[in-house]
């Protein structure tokens, strides 16, 4: 009877124990968890990128497609004209802010280092400098926006990213009354396309103001 005593007896000990035990396990679990920081939420996908945004405010000025879809590119590194998007433009009223919107592409890819494209209005551009281009959507080419105030360029060949641009003010010659002549083309060996070329802008206040091409 003394053994079964003294067995029962370790029995209930082991029972306390381990009850125990799991009380102390729950209450280091719940204050671990108290300790922990709530997870953030996940970021919201609905609001409109900074890309985005600017092409929406571009959407809602007066623009004038410069080129559409047009084959450029200087062949045995020469200028031809039916490769040059060349032409007059006319210029009314007062204008405020102005942009250039840009894609190009070789082989339906983003131009190499080997390429570059070239704008001027009047003596006032060169080759845009694309490290500096303004934030543009990803289109699967070359996409810039520039302000047409302060467009980085590279006067002249070869393009090359390590060198320093001139910023040039384009925005300039836009004057009540003047006519505007354009040039742009692509400088590549081989086969390239101007996709787009538009300018983008906005009178300023009080002003009618308006850019056609002659």
């Amino acid at each position: 009877m003394e053994e079964k005593s003294i067995q029962k007896l370790n029995a209930g000990i082991s029972v306390v124990f381990i009850a125990a035990a799991l009380v102390l396990f729950g209450v280091a679990l719940k204050n671990r968890n108290a300790a922990e920081p709530a997870a953030e939420p996940p970021a919201s996908t609905s609001a409109p990128s900074q890309e985005s945004q600017q092409y929406q405010d571009l959407a809602g000025m007066r623009q004038l497609e410069l080129a559409k879809d047009f084959a450029s590119w200087t062949p045995e590194a020469k200028l031809e004209t039916e490769k040059t998007r060349s032409g007059m433009l006319a210029v009314t009223g007062k204008i405020a802010k102005a942009f250039l919107i840009v894609k190009a592409s070789v082989d339906g890819k983003p131009l190499t280092k080997y390429e570059s494209v070239f704008v001027k209005l009047n003596d006032a551009g060169g080759h845009l400098f694309r490290p500096q281009s303004l934030p543009s959507p990803d289109s699967g080419v070359t996409s810039l926006l520039f302000d047409l105030s302060a467009v980085p360029v590279l006067p002249s060949i070869p393009y090359d990213e390590t060198r320093t641009p001139d910023q040039a003010d384009l925005s300039a010659v836009l004057l009540d009354g003047k006519s505007v002549r354009l040039t742009a083309f692509i400088s590549s060996l081989r086969p390239a396309l101007l996709e787009e070329l538009t300018l983008s802008y906005v009178c300023a206040e009080d002003s009618d103001c308006n850019v056609v091409a002659k």
